[in-house]
Formats: structure tokens, C-alpha cells, sequence
């Protein structure tokens, strides 16, 4: 495995993502606009789990493509799904407001 990890997707960077889609998405609805509540989210991932040595140690995820070939293709890839429920309400108005 290389550590060309500057290139390479997070978990966490994976998820902060989909929040800020999810949040444009609603911020974008025009009056008249069908809503939708976000209760759970179900994302699936093929991600590569690096242990960190030295320092504070622990270890990484990294979100891989399936298939992928290249300096990775030495390394296991597991499967992983979250189950996200939102901690608040993320509903919009019909002004298209942030309620």
C-alpha cells in the first residue's frame, strides 16, 4: 500500500459531502416544490482500512472505487453500510427557509 493518501477520498470526507448535498438540495427548492423529510440514509461503501503507526496511531478509511486498479491493488477491500438518521429536522418550507 502506498501512501499516496492526500489523493484519496475519506470516510468521514464521504459523509460530510453527502450532508452538504443533501442541505443544498433542500436549499434550492422553489416555492410549489415537492419536500421530503431525510429520516434515514442507507450508504454502502467499498473502503480500504489503513492502521496509522507512530504517533497517536488508529486507523483510517478510505473510500475505494470497486474495481479499481493500480498501487492499491495489493490492499483488501471490505464492504461497509451506514444507517444515518439525522440528529435534527432537516425539513424545508414551502418559502424554500430552512424551518
Amino acid at each position: 500500500m502506498t501512501d499516496d493518501s492526500e489523493d484519496r477520498l475519506q470516510l468521514a470526507a464521504l459523509v460530510t459531502e453527502l450532508r452538504r448535498e443533501i442541505l443544498t438540495a433542500q436549499s434550492e427548492l422553489q416555492p410549489g416544490d415537492a419536500t421530503f423529510r431525510v429520516q434515514t440514509i442507507e450508504l454502502e461503501a467499498a473502503v480500504e482500512i489503513q492502521k496509522i503507526r507512530g504517533g497517536s496511531g488508529g486507523v483510517k478509511f478510505y473510500v475505494i472505487e470497486v474495481g479499481a486498479t493500480g498501487s492499491n491493488a495489493t490492499s483488501s477491500a471490505h464492504r461497509i453500510k451506514l444507517t444515518l438518521t439525522p440528529t435534527r429536522e432537516t425539513a424545508i418550507n414551502r418559502t424554500g427557509r430552512r424551518q
